[in-house]
C-alpha cells in the first residue's frame, strides 16, 4: 500500500499494512490504498464540476430576484419648493445606533437628482389599498402629487398622510452600486399613522397582500 507518502502529513512512521488498509499511529488516521483513493478523488471532482457556478443573464437574474418578497414605499423630497417622489422597493434599515436607513434609486431616475440636491428624503410605507398610488409614482412626466394629501415635517420632504408610516431623513452619504445608487439617510423624524393596516407587498412581478390568519407562528 502506498501509504506513507499519501497519508496525512502528521501521520509519520509506524504504518502497518495487512489487508489493503493501513492504520497509522499515533493519530489513527485510516489510509485507503492509493488506487481506491484516486478513484474517490476523481468521482468527487466530477461531482464538483456538475455544481460549477454559472452566470445568469440580466433577465434571468431579475426574474429570480422577483421571488424575494418586499414591501413598497414612496420616497419623497422637496427642491426649490416643488415636491418630488418615486416608488421604491429597495429600502432597508441599516443601523439602530445611530439610526440609519438606505434606499436605492436607479441612476436613470428623473426624481432622485432633485431629491439629492435637497439633502433629505422621506420614505413612506404603503398599505394594501395604495397600489394605484404606487403605480402613479412609478411613472414619469406626470403630476405625481395630484390629489395626494401630504405635509412637510422636519426636513421639508413630503410626508404622505395616508401612508402606514414614514421615516424622514437627512442624506448623509451615497455609494455607487452599478446602475443604482445606495443613498444612506440619518433618521430625523418618524411617524406611525395606521399600525393596523395591511402593507402593500410586491412578489413575482405583481402586488400581493398578507393572508389573514388567526394561527400564531
Amino acid at each position: 500500500v502506498r501509504c506513507v507518502s499519501r497519508c496525512v502529513s502528521r501521520c509519520v512512521s509506524r504504518c502497518v499494512s495487512r489487508t489493503g488498509f493501513a492504520v497509522c499511529v499515533p493519530y489513527r488516521v485510516v489510509c485507503v490504498p492509493y488506487r481506491v483513493r484516486k478513484g474517490i478523488v476523481r468521482s468527487q471532482r466530477k461531482d464538483s464540476d456538475s455544481m460549477s457556478p454559472r452566470k445568469a443573464d440580466s433577465r434571468e437574474f431579475r426574474d429570480l430576484m422577483g421571488h424575494f418578497c418586499t414591501g413598497v414605499t414612496i420616497v419623497t423630497g422637496s427642491h426649490r419648493g416643488a415636491p418630488w417622489g418615486f416608488t421604491a422597493q429597495s429600502f432597508v434599515a441599516l443601523s439602530l445606533d445611530p439610526e440609519l436607513v438606505a434606499v436605492c434609486p436607479a441612476k436613470g431616475s428623473d426624481s432622485w437628482p432633485s431629491i439629492q440636491r435637497s439633502g433629505a428624503f422621506c420614505v413612506n410605507f404603503l398599505k394594501e389599498s395604495q397600489a394605484d398610488l404606487s403605480n402613479r409614482f412609478a411613472k414619469t412626466g406626470i403630476d405625481k402629487f395630484a390629489d395626494t394629501d401630504w405635509t412637510a415635517r422636519v426636513t421639508g420632504s413630503p410626508v404622505l398622510s395616508e401612508a402606514i408610516a414614514f421615516v424622514d431623513c437627512s442624506l448623509v452619504r451615497e455609494v455607487d452600486a452599478g446602475d443604482h445608487t445606495i443613498a444612506i439617510g440619518k433618521v430625523e423624524d418618524i411617524g406611525l399613522f395606521d399600525p393596523g393596516a395591511t402593507p402593500l407587498l410586491f412578489y413575482g412581478g405583481s402586488y400581493r397582500a398578507i393572508a389573514q390568519s388567526t394561527e400564531k407562528l
